[in-house]
């Protein structure tokens, strides 16, 4: 994420006039925030499709073991479930009320998290350790795609769904 030109500020001595901008829960409780979580799910699944970009061109087909050709074919399995999650989403979203948009932005978060951090588990052994330690490409976009998916909280997720009707 280095190459994102993320910046931490300190301000001091700032004065900022207060003023509500909505009642308690507004901001979460707003029709849009659940599905706008789609959008970072796509994200996601963007970032899958780098990882299996760099570590195709990491290690080809022809040098691949047995048991890297079978991690490699979950690599794609795990990538077209996130991109078919995504693809869904929009449609499934269609006239939703506010609490069937927020089931399918749960489930879409959740699907893509998961088959990401599963991508990245197989992608990591396809490029093995030489990949890992010495391709740039592949340490940064495994690294990028780690971070920030680390940002959904899947036991969270999985409760919620869990606990809707």
């Amino acid at each position: 994420m280095e190459l994102s030109r993320s910046h931490s500020i300190t301000l001091t001595d700032l004065v900022v006039d207060a003023a509500e901008v909505g009642g308690p829960d507004f901001y979460l409780g707003r029709w849009g925030f659940l599905p706008g979580g789609i959008g970072v799910a796509a994200v996601w699944a963007g970032g899958c499709a780098r990882v299996a970009d760099v570590v195709e061109a990491a290690v080809p087909s022809p040098r691949r073991s047995s048991a890297q050709l079978v991690r490699w074919g979950r690599v794609r399995t795990d990538l077209a479930v996130a991109a078919a999650l995504c693809r869904a989403a929009p449609a499934a979203l269609e006239g939703a009320d506010a609490h069937q948009a927020s089931i399918v932005a749960t489930e879409v978060r959740a699907g893509v998290a998961a088959a990401a951090r599963r991508l990245l588990d197989e992608a990591r052994s396809v490029a093995g350790p030489a990949g890992l330690a010495f391709v740039e490409d592949v340490i940064r976009a495994v690294d990028d795609l780690s971070l920030y998916i680390a940002q959904q909280n899947a036991d969270a997720d999985a409760g919620r769904l869990g606990g809707m009707p």
